[in-house]
């Protein structure tokens, strides 16, 4: 068995789907500062893993200054370093924040070939160039899929060229709960995939905070 080493690095995809980077509403449902900070913690102070190795992203939204400021208000460099990776916005309001960019070399290939975009979409390069994943979900309500743990979180680090590209929009029809039992999942294609679900070391859901 052989250990974390230091200059492997670490992607944390947490769930940011309410987040347009404007206030947060109380009932939407967002990740807890206090959970994401811990996690940071465990990882810088316990498992020893150097802030510059650790990213958090979410590719389809923004990451807020509740969770943002919780980290930055850390003066060690190590929580000083964390990168924190988004939707593409301008240069002046990213404040601190990273674009995504995506990765052509690590598609996904959906299994039914009815998925827009020629059944193919890409990952963000902070995930594919990363060693170890944590998914790290949130406990929300959701009116189209139903209950999926740590799968649809993924839906946050999916690019569709010419689709709206970083969004999950074109799967939405390719996985709700109308479907009947044994009917194709597009989740399966995703935390199948070598990439993401390959990658993962942890699961775990965020729950300090419900939503309706």
């Amino acid at each position: 068995v052989q250990g974390y080493t230091e200059g492997e690095p670490i992607v944390i995809k947490i769930n940011m789907n309410q987040d347009n980077g404007g206030s947060w509403s109380k009932t939407a449902g967002m990740p807890s500062p206090q959970a994401v900070y811990a996690l940071l913690d465990q990882l810088i102070n316990v498992a020893g893993v150097p802030g510059q190795d650790i990213t958090l992203y979410d590719a389809s939204r923004f990451i807020g200054d509740p969770i943002f400021n919780k980290i930055r208000a850390n003066l060690d460099p190590d929580f000083q370093a964390c990168r924190f990776v988004v939707a593409p916005r301008s240069a002046s309001s990213l404040k601190g924040r990273e674009s995504v960019r995506h990765d052509p070399a690590h598609p996904i290939h959906f299994a039914d070939q009815n998925v827009p975009g020629n059944a193919r979409a890409y990952l963000p390069q902070c995930v594919t160039q990363a060693k170890y994943l944590i998914n790290m979900a949130l406990l929300r309500a959701h009116s189209l899929f139903g209950v999926t743990l740590c799968a649809k979180n993924h839906f946050g680090s999916v690019y569709f060229p010419g689709n709206g590209n970083w969004t999950p929009a074109p799967l939405h029809n390719f996985g709700n709960r109308e479907r009947a039992m044994g009917s194709y999942n597009c989740l399966v294609d995703l935390i199948g995939h070598e990439q993401l679900g390959g990658k993962t070391l942890l699961y775990l859901i965020d729950g300090l905070y419900g939503a309706r």
